[in-house]
């Protein structure tokens, strides 16, 4: 954090949280134990505005932006739409979605994973396959699990953030602004040993 004058620390109020939190550029959101979805912080472009008369099941904050999956499968979003990422897919039930910075990404149930919004970089083009999970992150890619177990990424590459460590099953994957990290399950059968910063955890 910073110190002195220019920053203060805030404590909210605890929340019934249910499980599910989530935090964005300035603003968090968690879905209650009875399914009611609450958001606090930053507030400039209406990323606090839930819709009312839901019961949520999953929400991701992004940086302007917030989207949520209601316990019917569909999916919501609000807040900032410069580029078309508070916009949502119709024709699709939902089980995951993950709003990044000015692009938004979710799964369908049949696992098909669709990105909209800015596509400057290639962001929003998932490539083909079946996931079983998909992370926009605040920078300018994506990566997903696939029901395979390998993990795909898209997007700005620029930085080696698109760059997966061949020769590993993986359980999860996170994308952060100009990097990504996975959770490793095991090694696959016959691969390369793991160089220099190839972590196996």
């Amino acid at each position: 954090g910073m110190l002195g004058a220019l920053w203060a620390a805030v404590v909210t109020a605890s929340v019934p949280c249910g499980g599910r939190v989530s935090s964005g550029y300035g603003h968090s959101c968690a879905i209650t134990k009875v399914g009611a979805l609450l958001c606090w912080g930053s507030n400039d472009h209406g990323q606090l505005n839930v819709p009312p008369g839901y019961e949520w099941a999953r929400v991701s904050a992004g940086k302007y932006h917030t989207c949520g999956i209601t316990t019917s499968a569909t999916l919501l979003c609000w807040g900032r739409d410069k580029h078309h990422e508070a916009e949502t897919v119709a024709g699709h039930a939902w089980s995951d979605v993950s709003a990044g910075s000015s692009f938004t990404c979710g799964l369908t149930t049949t696992g098909r994973a669709l990105c909209w919004g800015n596509n400057h970089f290639n962001e929003a083009d998932v490539p083909a396959g079946k996931f079983e999970s998909v992370h926009a992150g605040f920078g300018e890619h994506a990566c997903g699990v696939e029901t395979s177990k390998a993990v795909a990424c898209w997007g700005q590459g620029w930085d080696g953030q698109l760059a997966v460590p061949a020769g590993f099953v993986w359980e999860s994957v996170s994308v952060g602004w100009l990097h990504t990290c996975g959770v490793v399950a095991a090694r696959r059968p016959g691969a390369a040993p793991a160089r220099e910063g190839e972590g196996e955890g």
